[in-house]
C-alpha cells in the first residue's frame, strides 16, 4: 500500500507555518513525514539572539494585551474555540504526519485546547475576581487578593503531545492576560505553530504569542533565562502583610496575585 500525505498538508500551508519561526542564522531543521521519510519542509532554527528578541516583542505586545479586560480577551477565545472545532480534521492531519500518531489519537489531541478554552470561558471571571480574604487583624481588618498577569510565561512543548501541551497551556496564560514565547520540539513544531496562527485569527494581537525553534541547548537555556510561571490560572493565594490600616498593600513576586490590606 502507497502512503500518501495528506491533502490538506500542502507545500504552501507548510511554509506559511514554518514562516513564523524568527531565524537569522543558522542551518534547517529537514523535518520528515513519519510514515514515509519524505522531508515535509525545513523548519528555521532560531539563534539565542533570536529568541531574545521573540521576548522582547511579546513584551511589548504583552502590555497592551493585559490591560484589554477580561471580557474582551474571553471573546478572542470564543472566536478561537469556533476555529479550533472547525479545523480539527487539518489539526489531525498534521500531528499525525508529523508524529505518526493514529487517526483517532490524533483527533483526540486536537480536542484538548477547545476543552481548555471552554473551561476557562465559563470559570475565568471567577477565578480571575478579586477575592476578599481575612487580614492581619481577625474581625478589624480584610485583605483582596488581586490576579495580576505575570508577563511573559515561557511553553516548551514535548514532542509527543505537542498541540495540547503547548497551545492548552499557552492559552491558560493568555487568557490571564500574560504573553506567551511558544518552543515546540524540532520533530512536532508544525502543529503548535498552526494553531498560533488559529489564535491570531481570532484577534490574538500578533507577537503576543511568539514562536521559536531549536535545539534543546540553545533554547532551554536562553528560555530559562527569564521569568516563567505556570501557565494554568490557580485560585489566587493571599499574601501575608506586615502592613496595617487602610491603603496597605504587600506585592506577590512569586505568584499572579497581590494582596491589598486595609
Amino acid at each position: 500500500m502507497t502512503l500518501t500525505r495528506p491533502a490538506s498538508v500542502t507545500d504552501a500551508f507548510l511554509q506559511q507555518l514554518v514562516s513564523r519561526v524568527p531565524s537569522t542564522a543558522g542551518g534547517p531543521w529537514k523535518l520528515t513525514e513519519v510514515y514515509t521519510g519524505e522531508v515535509l519542509v525545513e523548519l528555521p532554527q532560531s539563534t539565542p539572539a533570536d529568541i531574545e528578541q521573540a521576548f522582547v516583542k511579546a513584551r511589548a505586545a504583552q502590555a497592551e494585551w493585559s490591560q484589554w479586560p477580561l471580557a474582551k480577551r474571553l471573546r478572542v477565545f470564543k472566536k478561537a474555540h469556533a476555529l479550533f472545532v472547525r479545523n480539527a480534521h487539518k489539526t489531525a492531519d498534521l500531528i499525525q504526519v508529523e508524529s505518526g500518531k493514529n487517526r483517532r489519537m490524533a483527533i483526540e489531541e486536537s480536542c484538548d485546547p477547545p476543552m481548555v478554552m471552554s473551561h476557562y470561558i465559563k470559570h475565568a471571571p471567577r477565578l480571575l475576581a478579586p477575592k476578599k480574604v481575612g487580614g492581619p487583624v481577625p474581625f478589624l481588618t480584610t485583605s483582596t487578593a488581586i490576579r495580576q498577569p505575570k508577563g511573559v510565561v515561557g511553553v516548551i512543548a514535548p514532542w509527543n503531545f505537542p498541540f495540547a501541551t503547548g497551545i492548552s497551556d499557552a492559552v491558560t496564560a493568555l487568557i490571564a492576560g500574560n504573553g506567551v514565547v511558544l518552543k515546540p520540539d524540532n520533530k512536532t513544531a508544525l502543529s503548535p505553530l498552526w494553531g498560533i496562527s488559529m489564535l491570531e485569527e481570532a484577534g490574538l494581537p500578533k507577537a503576543c504569542s511568539r514562536s521559536s525553534a531549536a535545539r534543546g541547548p540553545t533554547s532551554g537555556r536562553r528560555s530559562s533565562t527569564t521569568p516563567t510561571t505556570s501557565c494554568s490560572p490557580a485560585p489566587p493565594r493571599p499574601v501575608a502583610s506586615s502592613a496595617s490600616g487602610p491603603g496597605a498593600t504587600s506585592s506577590a513576586p512569586a505568584s499572579s496575585s497581590a494582596a491589598r490590606t486595609r
